[in-house]
């Protein structure tokens, strides 16, 4: 049974299993796990950022480590499961609910933490740390990202795990639209400095980085969404002439467009190019 708010439940976790892969959006169909039955306990890494765990009395449980998203290409996919498992295989794991607890396919959205007897290990920052992860958040899970965002900034600026594959697993895209059109339908981040912002009729905001918004790379924040970046002081509206960084599902709307629904997803990167009002905003590598 769950408490609302923060829920903190222990596993013993034991024994892994072999590799079985996930689609690349969040609202994927769920892993079955069932290609291998586990005994009461038992663990089945299934990737990188997913593993089965099989608690008495419920049955088998698919947990998807919250707040993150494995590398999809070789051979970092491989490494970062195997990465998981080994850390799963230190001690007494606790999920920590921190934000909606289950997704739409019945998989469980958690932190994890390890006991090895010694220390407390954070799964999800080890893995961002060590390359071998890059941070996704939702507006029902964020409560660690800006702290993972500050992990992740160090992993790359240090070139750690599949931040070292140059044009590879883990990359920052240019707002070049030509560029941007050979990933769309992917989860991408993307970097640059915004030419215009603008609020439609419609009470959506664009973030233009081009001239012409019907073929440029834009970032729309839905008027729904708006006032989440406001209660974070970071008013979009004012965005025009700051260097950003946003990530999110990249797809074809009057050119390359990733929305934004929540204010985690942007990053300001050059404090002095930010406007005024938004200068107190913590500004990252």
């Amino acid at each position: 049974m769950r408490e609302a708010g923060l829920l903190v439940m222990a596993l013993m976790m034991s024994g892994c299993g072999a590799a079985q892969s996930q689609g690349a959006e969040a609202n994927e169909p769920r892993p079955d796990g069932s290609e291998e039955e586990l005994a009461p306990g038992e663990i089945l890494v299934t990737s990188g950022d997913s593993f089965t765990w099989n608690m008495p009395p419920e049955g088998p449980a698919i947990i998807r480590l919250a707040e993150i998203d494995r590398p999809r290409q070789e051979p970092w996919a491989s490494l970062a499961e195997a990465r998981l498992r080994d850390l799963l295989s230190l001690g007494e794991a606790r999920l920590i609910y921190a934000g909606r607890s289950e997704d739409r396919y019945g998989r469980q959205i958690a932190h994890v933490h390890v006991d090895t007897g010694h220390e407390i290990v954070w799964v999800q920052s080890v893995l961002v740390e060590e390359g071998l992860a890059l941070v996704r958040s939702y507006p029902e899970n964020r409560a660690q990202t800006e702290h993972l965002l500050e992990i992740e900034a160090r992993a790359r600026r240090l070139g750690r795990g599949a931040w070292a594959d140059e044009g590879g697993c883990f990359t920052i895209a240019e707002p070049d639209p030509n560029g941007l059109a050979q990933s769309l339908d992917s989860f991408q981040i993307v970097e640059g400095r915004v030419i215009e912002a603008t609020r439609a009729r419609s009470g959506d905001i664009y973030l233009n980085f081009g001239t012409d918004w019907r073929t440029d790379f834009t970032v729309k924040i839905p008027e729904d969404a708006v006032a989440r970046f406001d209660d974070a002081a970071l008013k979009a509206e004012h965005l025009g002439g700051a260097h950003i960084r946003v990530r999110g599902w990249l797809k074809n709307e009057n050119g390359p467009m990733i929305e934004l629904d929540h204010p985690e997803a942007l990053e300001l990167l050059d404090e002095s190019q930010a406007p005024v009002d938004l200068r107190e905003r913590f500004v990252r590598d």
